[in-house]
């Protein structure tokens, strides 16, 4: 079976763990906000620590934060605000 799921699969899953009775995509905003970010944290967490740190960034940015392992002990990140240059 290969490594990859799709996004249905996923959701299933989850779903499955929760016992939900009920679609899963048809929910209030806030349990499709924890579903997301649960999904999101276990894509990131299935690289490497420099893709995770990557893709953090990358999501990050839609808030207008930065993200970086640099110059920071393993498994930490520094993070901060780009517009006010500090968090």
């Amino acid at each position: 079976m290969s490594e990859y799921r799709t996004m249905t699969e996923s959701i299933r899953d989850i779903a499955e763990e929760e016992h939900l009775k009920e679609a899963p995509l048809v929910t209030d905003i806030d349990k499709a906000f924890d579903l997301i970010a649960r999904l999101l944290k276990q894509k990131m967490n299935k690289g490497s620590l420099e893709q995770g740190v990557e893709f953090l960034d990358s999501l990050a940015k839609i808030i207008n934060v930065n993200v970086t392992s640099k110059g920071q002990q393993k498994g930490r990140v520094f993070i901060w605000d780009l517009a006010k240059k500090k968090l």
